[in-house]
């Protein structure tokens, strides 16, 4: 490993440690505002509910994932390219199974809201982002970190757009009360 690669990796160290941090957080607080309304959750096969509720924990364990990753000490570029390289192809592997899942859902034609192809737009944005920023670092480019510091805060804009969907649709559902 190069001691430029070390050294960037360092100086970077605290950003991804608190991104992960703020993630892991989030990550309890979604999952106990969902267990609040677990059944609502999880009626049905394909809820949007439950869409939305494992887009934003998907999102969020992606960046804790990060920020586990930039903790290893002294990382070699391929001990960090590689598995970041591997997350953002199961991201994308799982969206596009999502959006086939959405468009036979039942049997039947479903129409995907704009809201929904604006999502998945923006989902596979970020992980063709991490994508590059995987292989960036895997082939020893420092610029790498700086595309991932930028995707980070952008899976947490994504996390809270979808956990944010998930409390108004599970408000909604509701019952009121006496």
């Amino acid at each position: 490993m190069s001691v430029e690669f070390a050294a960037a990796t360092e100086s970077w160290r605290a950003y991804f440690a608190f991104t992960g941090l703020v993630a892991a957080v989030l990550v309890v607080a979604l999952s106990v505002a969902a267990s609040i309304q677990i059944e609502t959750l999880m009626q049905g096969p394909g809820t949007v509910a439950k869409t939305l509720a494992v887009d934003a924990l998907a999102s969020l364990g992606l960046v804790v994932l990060i920020g586990v990753l930039l903790l290893i000490p002294d990382p070699g570029h391929l001990e960090l390219g590689i598995p970041l390289l591997l997350l953002s192809l199961f991201g994308l592997e799982a969206a596009g199974a999502w959006m086939i899942a959405q468009l036979t859902s039942a049997g039947q034609r479903t129409s995907l809201s704009a809201l929904w192809i604006w999502q998945l737009a923006f989902t596979v944005a970020i992980l063709l982002a991490l994508m590059v920023a995987a292989i960036l670092l895997m082939v020893g480019k420092t610029s790498g970190l700086d595309v991932l510091a930028a995707v980070s805060p952008l899976l947490l804009i994504s996390a809270a757009g979808s956990g944010f969907q998930l409390m108004i649709r599970l408000g909604r559902s509701k019952s009121p009360a006496g």
